[in-house]
């Protein structure tokens, strides 16, 4: 299985200062980075780490009209505060393989400064590549492995999130990607990058299918069925990208106190999950659940 752990969701925000200070007051995370800006690519950005398989990198894309034409900002201009991108790690002996898999499969693929890698040239392929993000329901980024990332040192505290914090995070339990076609969203997430189906589940609104993908990052594809649903009129608005997380807890009127205490309103409460209000979290697509996924191999 060439790729390995989660790197971290990617999510656009409009202002970054209070974005992170919503993060580190519902998840007192640790920083992988703290906010810096990038001049290549006209963003600031951070990375938060919380638990040991929940990482997102929150990023505020230049608004200067000379930066417009650059990817990050034009994806601000076009989606405004969104998901954008998953990035996983992948053993460095494994990419060449793996990029040229993705290429056979239609999927184009290119180099950090944005060139096009062909075929020919995936004996030579750096030790970061991203997909374009029409080709994979938003953007892929690949990471050669990186072993100083503080969640795979031995004194890593991921136990801390379970049982001190009071959010009682178990995990990420999967991130929500909407398509148009599940069967072809499972021929990239379940073929060419090698993902486990784990369950699926249809109803009048949507078809889902949720699959594990590399050691720990469940996916769920959904197909909205109309423009009924929620998540119909997100597809019908931004077409296919990533959108919301979902979080395990362990209990849930424990995390419910929690996030409301964070000064983040409950839109819609069920039996076991919530969703949290994105006007407050600023962008911050998040659910918070105990349902488990039937079949799911992290609970074996």
């Amino acid at each position: 299985m060439p790729i390995r752990e989660l790197f971290h969701v990617m999510t656009m925000v409009d202002d970054f200062d209070p974005a992170q200070d919503v993060v580190d007051d519902l998840f007192d995370p640790v920083m992988m980075f703290s906010k810096s800006w990038s001049d290549f690519d006209k963003r600031w950005a951070s990375i938060s780490l919380i638990g040991s398989d929940f990482s997102f990198e929150l990023m505020e894309a230049s608004k200067l009209d000379e930066d417009a034409g650059a990817p990050l900002p034009k994806f601000a201009r076009r989606f405004g505060q969104h998901l954008h991108s998953f990035a996983w790690y992948v053993d460095r002996d494994d990419m060449p393989d793996l990029v040229a898999a993705l290429i056979e499969h239609g999927v184009r693929v290119v180099r950090p400064d944005g060139s096009l890698i062909e075929l020919a040239d995936v004996a030579d392929v750096p030790g970061t590549v991203f997909t374009h993000g029409r080709d994979t329901f938003g953007q892929m980024e690949f990471q050669a492995w990186n072993d100083r990332d503080p969640r795979f040192a031995p004194d890593w505290p991921e136990e801390r999130w379970r049982t001190e914090h009071p959010l009682g995070l178990q995990r990420l339990q999967y991130t929500t990607v909407l398509v148009h076609d599940l069967d072809r969203a499972r021929g990239l997430f379940a073929g060419v990058l090698g993902g486990r189906p784990v369950a699926e589940r249809d109803d009048d609104d949507s078809s889902r299918a949720y699959v594990l993908v590399g050691t720990d990052t469940m996916v769920e594809l959904v197909q909205p069925k109309g423009t009924d649903s929620v998540e119909g009129r997100e597809l019908a608005a931004n077409g296919e990208l990533p959108s919301a997380m979902t979080l395990l807890v362990r209990d849930l009127d424990a995390a419910r106190q929690h996030v409301e205490q964070a000064g983040v309103p409950i839109v819609e409460q069920g039996p076991d999950t919530f969703v949290a209000d994105t006007s407050a979290t600023l962008g911050l697509a998040f659910t918070i659940t105990t349902a488990l996924i039937p079949g799911d191999p992290r609970d074996a």
